[in-house]
């Protein structure tokens, strides 16, 4: 169950977060970006990028245009436009990349995006209520379901439970995008 994009938790419906900038590759203008997938193909075919500052949400965002990129070892490298030289691409180290998601190819049969997710609810095989997909992210092996539920306790109020739920085929049935449902087999008393 491949996944070919990750996303923020608050990723837009427009948007997708590919990853984000490390800092500067070479003298030149260059920059070196971390991408949140295995194929990054938000990074290296997408000529225009939003570059958003995640330590000032306030901050407006910023468009770019990608004059090349290229993959280099487990990162991407590239050149933007109006770009010159090392101190700018220094200056730009902890952006966050998001490209349009119209941009992105149609991901295939049984590939989601992550941003897709999403907001999906969570059922398990006895059709319980497990809660509702917050975050979509990626443990170095496979992506990880993050499924968030309010729950009443007696003497606490209401708390938030939290499961994370491996996204691989042996807890992770069918995902009906259209119907914002993913059928899980999963208990409720493995929450974290």
């Amino acid at each position: 169950m491949a996944v070919p994009v990750s996303v923020a938790e608050q990723a837009s419906d427009q948007r997708v977060l590919v990853g984000h900038i490390r800092g500067a590759f070479g003298i030149k203008g260059w920059v070196n970006i971390q991408p949140y997938s295995d194929d990054p193909v938000g990074l290296l075919k997408i000529k225009r990028w939003t570059l958003t500052n995640p330590a000032s949400r306030s901050a407006p965002a910023q468009v770019v245009e990608v004059e090349q990129a290229k993959l280099h070892v487990d990162t991407v490298v590239a050149k933007l436009k109006d770009c010159p030289d090392r101190n700018a691409a220094e200056a730009l180290q902890g952006r966050e990349v998001w490209v349009e998601k119209a941009s992105l190819p149609k991901a295939g049969m049984n590939e989601f995006y992550w941003v897709d997710l999403i907001g999906c609810r969570v059922v398990n095989e006895s059709d319980f209520e497990l809660g509702t997909v917050s975050a979509v992210d990626d443990n170095g092996v496979h992506a990880v379901l993050s499924v968030r539920r309010e729950v009443l306790e007696e003497g606490k109020g209401e708390t938030s439970r939290l499961h994370l739920i491996p996204f691989v085929d042996a807890y992770v049935g069918k995902v009906d995008i259209d119907a914002r449902l993913i059928r899980v087999d999963w208990q409720d008393d493995w929450a974290d």
